[in-house]
């Protein structure tokens, strides 16, 4: 299913495709520089780097889909996982310079109306810190949180719900 969006951005236009396993390499960068964006050590990002790792076999498996602009370039994407209850949103990555331009809201709700119509009523966030607001902004709230030492820092891991009811209503 291609959706094509308007941005706040003067004759911009956004496409929102299934990723294809060729594209691996492509989002995992987009993964790394997303993430590198919010001024992390490089020894936190080598930790991370399997995390942040996107293979062909795992766009394959789960429910992957990319963000492009007019030129076709991929700016964006999300990954969806099929939990027992639902989906969890394991992914969802911009290139910094399309941050604030009304581009992971598209993506956002794409990934919501996925989910959605594919039956779930929740989608489940495991959020870095740096994007909770975010998340809280669409609609999500926080229903608890982990706690991880990385390299001696303590980090607190927002777990945020989304009701997918949303996303019906705002189809209807």
């Amino acid at each position: 299913m291609l959706l094509q969006w308007r941005t706040g951005a003067p004759d911009m236009r956004v496409t929102i495709r299934p990723a294809d396993a060729s594209e691996a390499f492509l989002l995992t960068a987009l993964a790394h520089e997303g993430k590198r964006h919010w001024g992390y050590p490089d020894e936190w990002l080598d930790v991370w780097r399997d995390q942040l790792t996107i293979t062909p076999a795992y766009i394959t498996d789960n429910l992957v889909r990319c963000g492009c602009i007019d030129d076709g370039r991929v700016v964006g994407f999300y990954a969806l996982e099929a939990e027992d209850i639902g989906f969890r949103l394991a992914h969802l990555w911009l290139a910094p310079s399309s941050i604030g331009c009304g581009m992971g809201r598209r993506i956002f709700d794409h990934a919501a109306q996925t989910a959605s119509d594919l039956g779930a009523r929740e989608l489940r966030i495991e959020a870095d810190p740096n994007a909770e607001g975010f998340y809280l902004h669409l609609g999500a709230e926080r229903v608890g949180a982990s706690v991880s030492l990385l390299t001696g820092t303590k980090r607190v891991i927002p777990h945020l719900r989304y009701s997918l009811k949303l996303a019906h209503a705002e189809a209807d």
